[in-house]
Formats: C-alpha cells, sequence, structure tokens
C-alpha cells in the first residue's frame, strides 16, 4: 500500500513524496482546488547511484523568476551520515533536476523532517555532526527558494545542547513567523514549550510565548491556529486543537488511521492553504489520465459521503467526553443513525460563544453535568448556529436539575427561541460508567429560515353584482327624497346645561350667558374665623389645593384638619436651595 507524506503547501499547490514506508522515487505537485496533478521526473540522487541513502524535502516558491521548487537534501553513505550533504533542486518551469552540493552545509537533517516554509525559504531542524562532549549542537537549517542559499539560524541557549530534543521539537509558522514547539516527555513533567522567532533570523528575538502541560490524552503537537491555539494528535489518535488559557480540548472530527508500523500521527499533517489555478494549463504528467478519471469518481463518491454526513456539535462542561457518548446521544433523538460528523467542545462552559458558523449544524447535543450548564449566553447560540429543520438534546442529571422547575425553564426558552415539538422525556446516561436516572429535552427548529416568506391564502370574496346603468335609465334625483321637515335648521339647545363650575370656564366670545354668571359668582373672601376653626360645605377644603374649587377660601394653604386651626411649618418660608 502507498502512503505519501506533505512535504509542504505554498500558493494553492500541495507537494506530496511517496517515502512514508520507504523510498519510492515518487513526488507529485497537486492542485487539489482543480483536482489537477503534476509528477516529478525522477530525481538524480537514488540506491542505485549512491547506495544507501536517507533524503529531506523542501518545497516552496522563487518570487524572482515566479517558479516553484522543490529541493532536496540526501544524506549518503553506509551509515547515511556523509558529510556535507548531497543537494538537488527541481524547478517546475525547466522539468528537471540539478545538483547544487557544492552549496551544502556540514549539517545533518533528521529523516523525512518536516519543513516550515515562511519568508519565501525552508526550514529544518538539523544538528553538527561534531561532538561537543557528550551531547550535540542542535540549530536550525534554512534555504531560500530565490537565491538557492543554505543559511544557519540558531536555537534559544537553553535547548542548544539539550539531549535528544531532536525527536521531540518541530518547526511551525504561526502568524507569519518562525516558530518551534519543544516538547518534553516525562512521567512527571510532560509538557510543551511553544517559542516564536519575532525577528527574522536574528537568534536573539526568540521569545517563549507559553507552556502547556500534556493532559486529556494529548500525545504529540502538529501545528498552531491562529488563534494560538496548538493542535494535537491525542493517544487514540484524534486530531484535537487545545487553548492553553482555557484548558479547553476541541475535537476536530478527524482521525487518524494505522499504518504498517506507523502511529496515528504520522498520518497527520498541518499548514495553511489558499485556492489557486496553477496547473491548470499544465501537461498531464504520464498515466495521468485514468488517475484524473479515478479522482473524479472517488470526488464524486466524496460529495455523496458529504451529503449522507450530518454535522453533530457536542458541547460539555465535562474535561473529556468520549466520541460514543455523542452517538448515544444521538441515537436518543434519531431512531436510524447514518454517518454523522462529531464535533466535540469540551469544558463549553467557559465559552460564551460558539467558534461554529450560521446554520452549519444538524444536530445539536448538550451533555450536562452541572445544573448552571448551559447559562443564558450559550443558549443563545443555539439558534443560531443549529440549521433549519436540525435538532436539539439537552442531556442533565435528575438529581442535578432542580425539579421541574429547571426543566421547564428550559421547555420555555427553547420556544422563545423559536423551537418546536419540544418535549422531556426520561433517559439513560449517555455515558455508559453513570447508572444514574437523566432527563432529556428535545426540539427541532422550524425548516424555515430566518427572512422566509409565504402566500397566505385569502378567502375568496363575495363579488357584488354589477349594475349596467344606460343613458335611457331614469335616474332619481336625491333631493326630491327631502321633505321639508328635512330642511328645516335644527334648533341650538338651550344654554341651560353650561353650567358654571370649577374646571370649565367661560370662551372669550361667549354668547351663552357663562359669562354673566361667572362675573356674578363672587369669591369668598378668608377671614380669621376660616383659620381659627376652618369648616368645608363639601368636606374637600382640608385636603389641598388639588381637591379644592376655584372659589375655595383656603387656596393656596396646607392640608388642614377640619375644626383645628391652620398654621404653616416653621421652614415654610426658608428657601429649599
Amino acid at each position: 500500500m502507498t502512503y505519501f507524506s506533505v512535504v509542504g503547501s505554498c500558493n494553492g499547490l500541495i507537494c506530496l513524496s511517496d517515502d512514508q514506508g520507504c523510498y519510492m522515487n515518487d513526488i507529485y505537485l497537486w492542485n487539489p482546488s482543480i483536482r489537477r496533478s503534476f509528477a516529478l521526473p525522477t530525481y538524480n540522487v537514488t540506491f542505485k547511484s549512491h547506495g544507501p541513502f536517507m533524503h529531506c524535502l523542501g518545497f516552496g516558491f522563487d518570487s524572482v523568476t515566479d517558479d516553484f521548487k522543490v529541493v532536496r537534501v540526501v544524506q549518503t553513505g553506509w551509515g547515511c551520515d556523509k558529510i556535507p550533504p548531497e543537494v538537488e533542486i527541481y524547478t517546475l518551469k525547466t522539468g528537471h533536476w540539478r545538483y547544487i552540493s557544492d552549496r551544502a552545509l556540514p549539517l545533518m537533517i533528521e529523516e523525512r523532517f518536516r519543513q516550515a516554509y515562511v519568508n519565501g525559504a525552508a526550514h529544518w531542524m538539523a544538528f553538527d555532526p561534531v561532538n561537543y562532549g557528550d551531547q550535540l549542537r542542535w540549530t536550525i537549517l534554512s534555504f531560500n527558494m530565490s537565491d538557492e542559499v543554505f543559511n544557519e539560524i540558531l536555537v534559544p541557549d537553553c535547548i542548544t545542547h539539550e539531549e535528544n530534543s531532536l525527536k521531540r521539537m518541530i518547526l511551525v509558522v504561526f502568524k507569519e513567523s518562525l516558530s518551534l514547539i519543544q516538547q518534553c516527555v516525562g512521567d512527571s513533567d510532560a509538557h510543551c514549550s511553544i517559542w516564536i522567532m519575532k525577528e527574522y533570523s536574528v537568534a536573539t528575538s526568540w521569545a517563549k510565548l507559553f507552556r502547556i502541560d500534556l493532559f486529556g490524552g494529548l500525545r504529540r503537537p502538529l501545528g498552531l491556529r491562529s488563534n494560538g491555539e496548538v493542535i494535537f494528535a491525542t493517544h487514540d489518535g484524534h486530531l484535537v486543537s487545545c487553548d492553553n488559557q482555557s484548558k479547553r480540548i476541541l475535537f476536530l472530527g478527524i482521525h487518524g488511521t494505522l499504518g504498517d508500523g506507523y502511529s496515528h500521527w504520522h498520518t497527520f499533517y498541518t499548514d495553511t492553504y489558499v485556492e489557486s489555478l496553477v496547473l491548470l494549463d499544465k501537461r498531464e504528467s504520464p498515466g495521468n489520465t485514468e488517475d484524473k478519471e479515478a479522482a473524479t469518481t472517488a470526488e464524486g463518491s466524496r460529495k455523496d459521503v458529504m451529503e449522507m454526513q450530518e454535522g453533530v456539535l457536542a458541547l460539555t462542561d465535562l474535561a473529556v467526553l468520549p466520541t460514543s457518548a455523542v452517538f448515544n446521544a444521538v441515537k436518543m433523538i434519531k431512531n436510524e443513525v447514518g454517518k454523522i460528523d462529531p464535533h466535540v467542545i469540551t469544558q463549553a462552559s467557559l465559552l460564551y460563544k460558539l467558534p461554529v458558523d450560521f446554520s452549519s449544524v444538524d444536530i445539536m447535543v448538550f451533555i450536562c453535568n452541572s445544573s448552571e450548564f448551559p447559562d443564558h449566553q450559550l443558549f443563545e447560540e443555539i439558534p443560531r448556529v443549529v440549521k433549519p429543520g436540525g435538532m436539539v438534546l439537552l442531556h442533565q442529571s435528575a438529581e442535578s436539575a432542580p425539579g421541574e422547575m429547571k426543566t421547564s425553564l428550559l421547555e420555555r426558552k427553547l420556544l422563545v427561541a423559536g423551537f418546536v415539538d419540544v418535549k422531556v422525556f426520561p433517559m439513560n446516561s449517555v455515558l455508559q460508567s453513570e447508572a444514574a436516572q437523566f432527563l432529556g429535552i428535545k426540539a427541532r427548529k422550524p425548516s424555515w429560515k430566518i427572512g422566509s416568506s409565504f402566500t397566505l391564502k385569502r378567502k375568496p370574496t363575495k363579488v357584488l353584482p354589477k349594475v349596467q346603468i344606460d343613458d335611457d335609465m331614469d335616474l332619481i334625483d336625491e333631493d326630491s327624497l327631502l321633505t321639508e321637515e328635512d330642511l328645516k335648521k335644527p334648533q341650538l339647545p338651550p344654554v341651560g346645561d353650561c353650567e358654571v363650575g370649577s374646571t370649565r370656564k367661560a370662551c372669550k366670545n361667549c354668547s351663552c350667558g357663562r359669562a354673566e354668571v361667572e362675573e356674578k359668582v363672587q369669591k369668598l373672601e378668608l377671614t380669621m374665623d376660616h383659620l381659627n376653626n376652618p369648616q368645608s360645605a363639601c368636606g374637600s377644603c382640608g385636603l389641598g389645593d388639588a381637591f379644592r374649587c376655584g372659589t375655595c377660601p383656603y387656596r393656596g394653604l396646607p392640608a388642614f384638619k377640619l375644626g383645628e386651626k391652620v398654621t404653616l411649618a416653621g421652614n415654610f418660608l426658608v428657601a429649599d436651595i
């Protein structure tokens, strides 16, 4: 069986080499965007020409000549330790290999060591074969694709002479800067240290970003994401992303395969990729016609599989969640479970927003250990990420959930969020190790999307009969229908209802007699008798101005009790400010 390794990715092309199990002399340039590949000719240094060898490859782009190049550093000799090594380079425009061994440096690279391509140069971890006591001197070997010149970049001083550090260090690119991941393996202190070179090729600019402990099955570091999370391969072959600050492990839904004598992580490779049309006008390599037909068939099969797969997002406040628990949860809401693509986010209680696109999840599962999970912020994310017609399942312990109050609250939240068919039901634990009773709440998102419109079916309206009017028809004059009584001017009501009161006043040009009545009304004057023995005919004078009529002699005085002397407070005339 053929096992290809990825040399590198650059400007839309991926370089593949058939050297995972043994050297098969096959190197390909592949553009997955247009599904076209190109086979490179056989290189010069082979077992037939030089005997035993081991090589390391680099792939990049020459911006000066606008050309892609593949460089090959080959250690020859019976011990594969000949110094300096043989070096040959292939350019896509010329289509052949040529020697540049005279430019090699007296350094050795670990066999099949992965490159880090940045600043137009390929970089590998290397070591000086000259012994320094019982230790070796570790360094970085770079090859500039434009100048075709090798250079040496020093590593941080603390790891220059570290024993057995080569197999525990990889070079990666982080935020367009050369970075180094140093893995320390031990029974008591397994961890990774992340270094970054702030100024390219300046050894004193190395800075240690952070240290991350290896926990939760983390086994081998593979690279860094743009948000600073470290990508790991786990002991059981999963590809995960780990956040150093929150200690959250995100399962990426990718599982490695076991090869002949190879572990899971040998099948992983992480790098950036951009789409391009490179190789679109390139002649098909020999034997590529059948490969293209096979690739087309495989691509069609892959699309069929993708259409059958369902996106499943599982969130839990636990530190670790096995994939089998996600499958068990999905079985609770679906009778038939086909191919699913589960993504697991552990310790999700630390999140307030999910790193998931809009309407991208078919099934969303919450496996809750605490009654406080999920909180209202995560709950607001559910209608955003679930596809129309998607399902939601909340799996909670019957002991942790405070009775029916908690479940009824979650039901209401789902209904308010627009979900339908909300149902609460008893269920077993999705974690096989637990035997407690659990409650499940499932709901379905309506199949319509936000902004959709529907035509309302209106009831048929009765059509009034049309009346045909001809000029010959005799029309009735409406005025002739009025009688003499209808033409009389209506008499105005008498003025008697226009009474004088505390609310209504006569208008400026009063003609109803209200103004004359108001003039006759005399306002009562306030006397000492009113103050010493206040009385009220209406009973409301003592309540205050809000209840007094317009002619009340007590207007302007404070509230008082009937029969008691009206007095003012001592601070009545003192300014408030």
